[in-house]
């Protein structure tokens, strides 16, 4: 009966030892998980700004490849030998070439909306538009255009071969009047040199721009704007806000958050900072050179700071149950090795 006793009394001590264990195992998981978890959620912002270095270098890359393609495009255009055929030895049949060249140019590129040569005097020698159902007209010679006192014009002509002029992001006008429904707009043009001396015209290209904002604008973690120096907003992820210098019934961006506006006009150099009001600035000047101070703007998504903030509570979680399943059982182990007698002397 004693030995039972005893026994049954070393039993209840290991299983007490082994609820000891136990919940000591329990607490260490508890620990390890919400520790984790704290940690992960102070890198959410190293999270979020690892993504906007990846979108910034991305959007930046596809912006600079399409203003490298439409200079090309000029250039091509302005140095092709069919233009310089036309402008030593001008003919009908030299036109008709020129003009072909025009329409092939327009037809293998959606964005354009129009391709131009204007010739030295500031007359219209070839007008290539794009109708709004995609098809390419050549516009006779009796509805050409002397635009000699266009600025574009002016300034253009007084370039040096190979450097291009750039025009502001703005909407497309039908008479004086705004187009309804809106379109984007952005024109780039270069001279035509037959030597280094005197521009003999002009080549100009204006381009359908909203297809290019939409790929800058697009993007799973951020919400997009595009704003001038003055805080106009050009292009914006809700539709309904863009383009407040044009229509002056909506906001600019630094009416709406004038502690943005101290933020951006207070620093020598926004790009690539991260500015107040969750904003991540990437500045496109360079790519843009038309004195507009082109800035786009980058703010999370909220429903991608949650998918973060879901994606370390689950991996706390993960962790807790891993740390769980391996103290359990060890715990119990070792809650159960017997105390090892000590020798006697």
């Amino acid at each position: 009966m004693p030995l039972f006793k005893n026994s049954l009394h070393k039993k209840r001590a290991y299983l007490r030892l082994a609820l000891y264990f136990i919940s000591f195992g329990f607490v260490i998981a508890l620990l390890s998980s919400l520790i984790n978890f704290r940690l992960q959620t102070n890198n959410i912002d190293a999270a979020i700004q690892q993504r906007f270095e990846s979108t910034r270098i991305n959007t930046y890359r596809q912006l600079s490849e399409v203003i490298s393609q439409l200079e090309s495009s000029v250039d091509a255009l302005a140095e092709n030998p069919l233009m310089k055929t036309y402008l030593l030895r001008p003919s009908q049949q030299s036109l008709h070439n020129l003009e072909s060249l025009f329409q092939a140019s327009a037809a293998s590129e959606p964005l354009f909306m129009q391709v131009r040569f204007i010739d030295a005097g500031g007359n219209e020698q070839v007008r290539v538009e794009r109708n709004d159902d995609g098809s390419i007209v050549l516009v006779p010679n009796r509805q050409l255009q002397d635009k000699s006192a266009r600025a574009y014009f002016q300034q253009t002509m007084q370039l040096t071969k190979g450097l291009h002029w750039h025009s502001k992001l703005d909407l497309n006008r039908e008479q004086g009047q705004i187009q309804i429904p809106i379109r984007p707009t952005y024109r780039i043009a270069t001279p035509v040199y037959l030597d280094e001396r005197v521009a003999a015209g002009v080549v100009i290209i204006n381009i359908n721009a909203q297809p290019v904002l939409n790929n800058a604008l697009r993007s799973e973690i951020f919400n997009v704007l595009m704003i001038d120096r003055e805080g106009e907003t050009l292009a914006h992820f809700d539709d309904s806000q863009a383009w407040s210098r044009y229509l002056p019934e909506r906001e600019s961006v630094f009416a709406q958050q004038p502690a943005l506006a101290r933020a951006l006009q207070g620093s020598a150099d926004i790009a690539n900072n991260y500015l107040v009001e969750g904003h991540y600035a990437l500045d496109i000047t360079q790519l843009f050179p038309n004195g507009e101070g082109l800035l786009l703007l980058f703010a999370p998504k909220q429903e991608a700071i949650s998918t973060l903030f879901r994606s370390n509570y689950l991996a706390a979680l993960l962790i807790a149950m891993i740390v769980l399943l391996i103290s359990f059982p060890l715990s119990w182990l070792v809650a159960l090795i017997p105390a090892i007698p000590t020798p006697m002397g």
